[in-house]
């Protein structure tokens, strides 16, 4: 059960984080061959961007569904209990006091 929603988070959601980081990417790499004045700052600053972009879509595609899955194996995750938190939230009104209406603002 855990193992099927893990699946079905990463194939739902994959999509957007790879057009997201593929198009920062896409956008950085004029930078990494630029070879005016202030490519000495901005090679660096490009080449740890696209890095960082690069390691977190491959931590967020594959390794975050596969410690979920290790971790229902362990029973320390459950959908029920992730059903009753979400469903607790819902429930709730927003107000949970009515305004006092003897208050002056000044």
């Amino acid at each position: 059960m855990i193992a099927d929603a893990a699946r079905h988070a990463s194939r739902e959601g994959s999509w957007a984080v790879l057009i997201t980081s593929l198009s920062t990417i896409a956008w950085l790499l004029p930078l990494l061959s630029e070879k005016s004045l202030q490519a000495p700052i901005l090679i660096p600053l490009a080449t740890s961007v696209v890095s960082g972009m690069i390691a977190s879509t491959i931590f967020l595609l594959l390794v975050v569904p596969f410690l979920y899955t290790i971790l229902g194996d362990f029973g320390l995750t459950s959908v029920q209990a992730l059903d009753q938190d979400t469903s607790a939230h819902t429930s709730r009104p927003i107000l949970t006091s009515k305004p006092k209406a003897d208050v002056k603002v000044s």
